[in-house]
């Protein structure tokens, strides 16, 4: 069974983050994305501590933006999978309060731009905007 290596595989990326190799880590966060859109039941018997794992880098102010957004993505994915693997999601504990407090924060990434004061249509209302907001505004919507 190759679903016994996935707490080794998150040890591997937890290894790569606290040794700031953060190149590393968006890679594995991008296979653990794809594995969650092929076969999200593949998670299942690791999921709270996949789940666990992915919330933590969400919430972790100090790594990159990138990151931030990969674990991200790696939940939404699986939220979305209701289809392929019902009802998974509900049964971790403070999940949907954890993500939504996550996104809201990635809402508040707003830089102070002077070109926003000025901004005189509709298309320059996104000046100031961080990457995170965008991506809170997005996964919200999904």
């Amino acid at each position: 069974k190759f679903q016994d290596l996935l707490p080794a595989m998150l040890q591997t990326l937890v290894a790569a983050l606290q040794g700031q190799d953060e190149n590393t880590a968006q890679e594995a966060l991008g296979l653990f994305i794809e594995l969650a859109e092929t076969d999200p039941r593949f998670v299942r018997n690791h999921l709270t501590q996949m789940v666990e794992t992915m919330l933590s880098i969400a919430e972790h102010a100090d790594l990159e933006d990138g990151t931030r957004t990969l674990a991200t993505e790696f939940l939404v994915t699986l939220t979305e999978a209701r289809d392929r693997a019902p009802g998974m999601m509900r049964k971790v504990p403070n999940f949907v309060q954890r993500l939504y407090n996550c996104l809201v924060t990635f809402l508040l990434d707003i830089e102070d731009d002077e070109d926003w004061h000025t901004a005189e249509n509709e298309e320059d209302g996104g000046l100031g905007q961080g990457d995170l907001y965008e991506v809170g505004q997005e996964c919200l919507d999904r």
